[in-house]
């Protein structure tokens, strides 16, 4: 699996897909396992439509990467500092 290639699609996937509620996104890979996990960020509690967009965010990554066996998906109302969100390992998206 190539990290990047793999980080550059699910920026363009949540950009497009995600929906405009989310504050953040992180994505990290477990190659032992071949899964892919995304966790998104917002600045309330996740709606049922937050929650279906980011589903659909990550099945079209699935689908785009054969390499993926796995998806998993974590939402959050996130409610530190933005100096923590922006410092969060894999981040691939992030609204001030």
């Amino acid at each position: 699996m190539n990290i990047q290639d793999l980080h550059r699609a699910s920026k363009a996937i949540l950009l497009r897909d995600a929906g405009k509620n989310m504050i953040g996104a992180t994505i990290s890979w477990d190659a032992k396992d071949s899964k892919v996990t995304l966790a998104y960020y917002f600045d309330h509690p996740p709606t049922d439509g937050d929650i279906e967009q980011g589903e659909l965010a990550l099945a079209e990554l699935v689908a785009e990467f054969g390499d993926i066996a796995l998806g998993d998906s974590e939402y959050t109302h996130f409610q530190g500092s933005e100096v923590k969100l922006r410092d969060m390992d894999g981040l691939i998206y992030f609204r001030p």
